[in-house]
This record gives C-alpha cells, sequence and structure tokens, in this order.
C-alpha cells in the first residue's frame, strides 16, 4: 500500500541533517532511533531503540520528525551527565505514559515533571547514578533548563513547535511549518542553506542581499549560522 503520511507540518530530516542541527553524530543518532546489535561474549545481541521516530515504519531510510529532532537533544544531555541507554529509555517509556504523549521529550510537561520521572525511575532500578540527579536540583536544572529548553516554544498541547536555535535575537528558526523544518532567516523566510549557498558562490554579503531584495543582516545571519553546524 503507498505510504499517504502527510509531512507537512512535522518537518522531515534525515540523520544528516539532524546530526548537522543538533552537532550530535550521526552513528548515534541511528542507534537511538532504530537500534543496533552487539556480541555480548559469543552471543549477538540487540539493543532496541531509545525512542520510537515519527516514522519508524520507513525502513530503507532513516527520517526524523521535528520533534524527533527535541528528543534525541534530551538523549544526550542526559548521556553527557552519566546516564545510560537502559535508564534513557526507561525514563522515556515511563514518562510516555506519565505524560500521555508520543513525545515525551519534547513537551513542556517535561520540564516541569522530569524530577520527578527520573526519580521514580532511580528508585525502580535502585540506580544511584540517577537518585542523586532527581534529589539534585541544581543538576538537574543544568541538564533540563539552559541547553535543552532555551529557545523552544510550545503549543496549547505543551509539545514543542518551533525551536529558536540562537535564541530568538538570533534570527534563525526551525518551524515545522515552514520549508519542512529546515532553518530559516526568520524575517525574511529563506532557508539559511540557500543564502549560504549564494555566499559561497558571490562571495560577497552585498550581492547576495540585493538578490533575494533582503537586508544584510538576514544573510550574515545565514552565513554565520551554517558555518556553525556540526560537519560529520
Amino acid at each position: 500500500m503507498k505510504n499517504t503520511f502527510n509531512y507537512k507540518g512535522h518537518g522531515i530530516y534525515t540523520v544528516s541533517d539532524a546530526a548537522r542541527l543538533t552537532s550530535i553524530h550521526p552513528n548515534s543518532i541511528r542507534r537511538w532511533i532504530k537500534g543496533y546489535k552487539y556480541f555480548n561474549k559469543e552471543f549477538q545481541s540487540f539493543s532496541p531503540p531509545v525512542i520510537t521516530s515519527t516514522y519508524h515504519y520507513m525502513k530503507k531510510q532513516i527520517y526524523l520528525s521535528f520533534l524527533d529532532l527535541i528528543e534525541i537533544r534530551f538523549i544526550q544531555a542526559f548521556k553527557k551527565h552519566g546516564i545510560s541507554l537502559i535508564q534513557i529509555r526507561k525514563a522515556y517509556q515511563n514518562a510516555k505514559e506519565l505524560l500521555s504523549s508520543d513525545h515525551p521529550f519534547a513537551t513542556k510537561k517535561f520540564k516541569t515533571d522530569g524530577k520527578v520521572i527520573i526519580a521514580e525511575i532511580g528508585y525502580e532500578s535502585k540506580d544511584s547514578i540517577l537518585i542523586e540527579l532527581a534529589q539534585n536540583q541544581v543538576l538537574i536544572s543544568k541538564i533540563l533548563q539552559p541547553f535543552l529548553f532555551y529557545g523552544i516554544e510550545f503549543n496549547e498541547n505543551d509539545l514543542a513547535f518551533r525551536w529558536y536555535p540562537r535564541g530568538k535575537r538570533g534570527g534563525i528558526v526551525i518551524d515545522p511549518e515552514i520549508s519542512f523544518g529546515q532553518p530559516i532567516v526568520f524575517n525574511e523566510g529563506i532557508p539559511t542553506m540557500v543564502l549560504a549557498n549564494a555566499y559561497k558562490i558571490e562571495k560577497s554579503i552585498t550581492k547576495v542581499a540585493h538578490w533575494y531584495e533582503i537586508p544584510r543582516s538576514g544573510v550574515e545571519q545565514a552565513v554565520e549560522f551554517e558555518k556553525s553546524l556540526f560537519i560529520s
């Protein structure tokens, strides 16, 4: 049967796209979305996906939605603080049920209930790292607040729906409703990659600005943003 899923409003990203925008290595993203095989002594085992991708049914190529993009940033943040994928996976599954959401790490509720969720997982598994994390309000705030929720706007259902990766004053927005979620210069509505590529050809901010009939600042923001992105 032909796939009739409507991508509009959800955003769509390849693994390479997601890596560029989040600075997370492509191999890590593949593992978290698809799972991976590994050898345990003489036996081959399988580690299941950490999160459920919006486009989980697409087998030949891995694609991510905007909400997937937000969630993999959570996984990376937790890993950096010593939390294993097993525990992150448990937190994800419990949060899905507790928050009644298919994308719990992309909800505003996790911003307020994350401490409780992590505490429950920690006490349930007797994991000292998670228990300590849950009890340390300063540490969990460092994980959940400044980086993960910076520049993110939430809709009436408490789901992330727009991301300003450099804050609203940075001029760049990632909105799944526009250009399939590719980053754009907010005021001009033009993809940053289009402007950055034009600059590579013209070698002039002024020429590109004239070409697209936009202020120089829009081109400058696009070029600077694209230069800052992760290259695998």
